[in-house]
């Protein structure tokens, strides 16, 4: 936040973060299901939701899948 042309920092800055969901992620062994199939969109978006502890999210979804994944946490969450 801006007050006065000088950062103000209350209340407490806020940590937005953008994570596009079409990227290539690692292969990971599926254990010999080969009839197990998840677009790699929606294992993007289910890696980063286990990554993260709290926070608020925006989830973009375009062509019926997840594109885009917004996080917003506090700074303390950051710490």
């Amino acid at each position: 936040m801006i007050r006065g042309g000088s950062p103000c920092y209350e209340p407490e800055p806020r940590i937005v973060q953008a994570i596009k969901l079409d990227a290539e992620l690692e292969k990971r062994s599926d254990g010999g299901h080969v009839d197990l199939t998840l677009k790699k969109e929606f294992e993007s978006l289910f890696d980063q939701l286990n990554r993260l502890r709290d926070g608020v999210v925006d989830i973009e979804v375009r062509h019926s899948l997840p594109f885009r994944l917004v996080l917003e946490r506090r700074v303390q969450a950051l710490l």
